[in-house]
């Protein structure tokens, strides 16, 4: 893991044009996020693929912004087995919900999918009233509002997808929801087959059996992570 302050990093990465996008600073002009990060003690962190960001047990203070690559949230219990808790994206805050509260022990791992790039800020600066009077700091307060409700209503989805009975149902919870973000029948995901497979808290080769049977009823069409959705003919 490879850590530079903010202005360091802003330089040789671009990382103000990251930033711009991002819900967090909605309403900031770009000019305005460096001094907000030396604010906020903003440093940029580069991990390699396979590196943990966080590991459970851990206590930190830090929220933190993916800038760049593929991040997952895993629980793993005492004997080896992994459930996918969230998939993190580009400009998505993640662990602020543990680096708030004081004290408070991260019950899951944060693992780096591919080589990405983080923005980490001192969660105690985020949510407190700022000392400089800094006038985008409200802005931001408000904006992580917005952005904790919508990491709720991703693991709200989730819970909807696990809580089916059958793995046939958790599947067919899952894509279609996948097909109405699409807004049609075709469509990718993001996930491999492990990894869906941990998302939806199943075994891999049952899930596997299950879409090929599903497949063979007229179901659905797949290939690797690409997906058609099929209405069977007695539907009809």
């Amino acid at each position: 893991m490879e850590r530079k302050c903010y202005s360091e990093a802003a330089k040789c990465l671009n990382v103000d044009d990251m930033l711009a996008g991002c819900v967090l600073f909605k309403g900031i002009k770009k000019e305005e996020i460096n001094p907000l990060m030396s604010c906020m003690g903003g440093q940029v962190l580069h991990y390699k693929k396979g590196e943990y960001l966080i590991r459970a047990g851990e206590r930190i203070k830090s929220a933190s912004i993916l800038l760049r690559g593929r991040v997952i949230v895993e629980q793993v219990d005492y004997w080896g087995n992994r459930d996918i808790l969230q998939e993190i994206h580009p400009g998505e805050l993640f662990a602020v919900n543990y680096a708030i509260p004081e004290g408070e022990v991260v019950p899951s791992n944060v693992v780096a999918l591919e080589d990405s790039c983080v923005l980490e800020m001192d969660a105690d600066r985020l949510v407190k009233v700022c000392d400089r009077g800094c006038n985008c700091h409200n802005s931001v307060k408000d904006n992580l509002i917005l952005m904790l409700s919508s990491r709720n209503s991703a693991l709200t989805r989730k819970l909807r997808h696990v809580s089916k009975r059958s793995t046939r149902e958790k599947l067919i919870s899952y894509l279609t929801e996948a097909s109405v973000a699409a807004g049609k029948k075709e469509f990718d995901i993001h996930l491999d087959r492990q990894q869906l497979a941990d998302y939806l808290a199943v075994d891999r080769s049952a899930m596997s059996s299950e879409l090929s049977r599903m497949k063979n009823e007229g179901m659905l069409d797949y290939r690797k992570n690409h997906f058609i959705l099929h209405v069977r003919s007695e539907q009809l």
